[in-house]
């Protein structure tokens, strides 16, 4: 690994084995384990003795990517062997296995146990990520396999290899995660184990057993030998984080509705989808419908596979800031505040009025006007109302000098004036200079004039000369 050669092995010698400075630099018992790094050309980099004062032999050794060493073996040993903390402190019964993790320059980070209060024997061991996986051979009928796992119980008490056992432990700490037996009523042994990177782990043996080994449909689902037999098993361990990418648009407007997937693994139990805070949506499966809020974020998709919950598959959006539609009013003519929008659309109350898709527009009539705009990210936006009841056309100009009546003319003291809409009236002599101004009345009082013609104009709220009218005042 990275240029170096790591060997283990058991040995009776007492000498030429550990080099100085060493993590045990003496053989303690009757055969220890060792293990020794070499570099390419075969020169020795440090070599150390590993076990207590009885037997112990390392049987399987592998690396992860960081240059830390894992090694495998068993032990009598109830010395030398466990750290605090790990998973297994003390010896549980006659023989263990034993699982110890170096790094690079054969520091120990932690050492287990892994065993009941029978025999344990044929560790094998493979690595992947922060996790380690041990297969082995077990008598004991406790302290293997956790609640819930596989197969709680050892099948083959009494015989001579018992039951394989599979465990996963946590290659930093040491901890074990799970633990299960697999094996029939005749007894099983390993003789390796590997990962395939896909969360599944992979055993081999022997086995004597009839059943309990095999599935229905396998290449060969029936024992076929006489006493012992090969088998190869696989089991899923892990849910890896998705291996494919999270396919949708990574800009979007705001409140926007988009769909995001991820292409569909087998195996998988659940989808567990993350979103961004203010945004809405939820699914279990491959494909989530979202609707986002004002901000941009992460979305995030995990998967469930073999009770286990991987790490999380992210993927970055972000949220075009809104460019809001505002109307502005010029008289009767309406237009947009801003200018950054590639379309335009005007509705009145509520329905499109064909034509009308340029910034201005021109009212013809009273209503709610919005205006629908695009921006050049292609975000839709529709203004807030305004309302237009003011509007007075050429139309209804005629329309009302015909109703508008004065009465009666001449007068001597009151005029009253009969129009269908609210009017103001300004009275002023025939010379120009005005006499009166009323607001939203239906009469005026003209007893205080001295006799003679007046100018009488009648206009309506928005100032819009309607009529004007020769006022004869007359002696009471």
């Amino acid at each position: 690994k990275f240029g170096f050669i790591y060997f283990s092995a058991s040995t009776s010698s007492d000498s030429g084995i550990a080099t100085n400075g060493s993590h045990q630099v003496t053989k303690g018992g009757l055969n220890d384990g060792f293990i020794v790094k070499f570099d390419s050309k075969g020169i020795r980099q440090w070599a150390t003795y590993y076990g207590g004062a009885m037997n112990d032999y390392c049987e399987s050794i592998t690396c992860d990517d960081s240059g830390n060493i894992y090694l495998a073996g068993t032990t009598e040993s109830d010395s030398g062997i466990a750290t605090a903390f790990s998973h297994q402190g003390t010896l549980g019964g006659k023989i263990d296995v034993f699982l110890v993790k170096f790094d690079s320059s054969g520091i120990r980070q932690w050492g287990t146990y892994y065993g009941g209060l029978e025999k344990e024997s044929f560790p094998e061991i493979c690595y992947d990520s922060e996790r380690l996986y041990l297969g082995s051979t077990s008598l004991s009928s406790t302290d293997i396999a956790t609640p819930g796992a596989y197969q709680n119980t050892n099948n083959s008490i009494g015989n001579v290899y018992g039951n394989v056992f599979l465990a996963e432990l946590n290659s930093n700490s040491g901890m074990r995660h799970w633990g299960t037996y697999y094996g029939g009523t005749m007894g099983e042994f390993v003789n390796g184990i590997s990962y395939d990177g896909d969360g599944h782990v992979y055993i081999c043996g022997g086995t004597q057993s009839w059943s309990g080994i095999t599935t229905l449909g396998s290449h060969e689902d029936i024992f076929q030998g006489t006493f012992l037999i090969p088998y190869l098993s696989k089991f899923c361990v892990t849910a890896i984080t998705p291996k494919n990418e999270i396919i949708g648009a990574d800009s979007i407007c705001v409140y926007s509705s988009e769909t995001y997937t991820i292409a569909s693994e087998e195996n998988i139990d659940a989808y567990i989808w993350t979103l961004p805070p203010g945004w809405a949506g939820s699914s279990d499966s491959n494909s989530i419908n979202i609707i986002c809020g004002t901000l941009g974020g992460t979305i995030g998709l995990q998967i469930v596979r073999c009770n286990d919950t991987s790490k999380m598959k992210t993927y970055n959006v972000y949220v075009i800031p809104p460019a809001p539609a505002v109307i502005t009013v010029d008289g009767f003519t309406l237009g947009v505040a801003d200018t950054n929008y590639n379309s335009y659309q005007w509705l009145l109350n509520d329905s499109i009025i064909p034509g009308a898709t340029h910034k201005f527009y021109t009212v013809v009539v009273n209503g709610k006007y919005r205006v629908v705009t695009i921006d050049r990210f292609g975000c839709i936006d529709t203004s807030d109302v305004y309302r237009v009841t003011n509007y007075t056309g050429v139309e209804d100009i005629n329309g009302l000098k015909q109703k508008i009546k004065i009465y009666p003319n001449p007068a001597s003291d009151l005029i009253y004036i009969q129009a269908p809409v609210p009017v103001s009236v300004n009275l002023s002599s025939i010379e120009g200079r005005t006499l009166m101004n009323e607001r939203n009345t239906q009469s005026i009082d003209i007893s205080h004039l001295t006799p003679g013609v007046y100018m009488l104009r009648i206009r309506n709220q928005e100032g819009i000369l309607l009529k004007t009218w020769q006022l004869v005042k007359i002696p009471r």
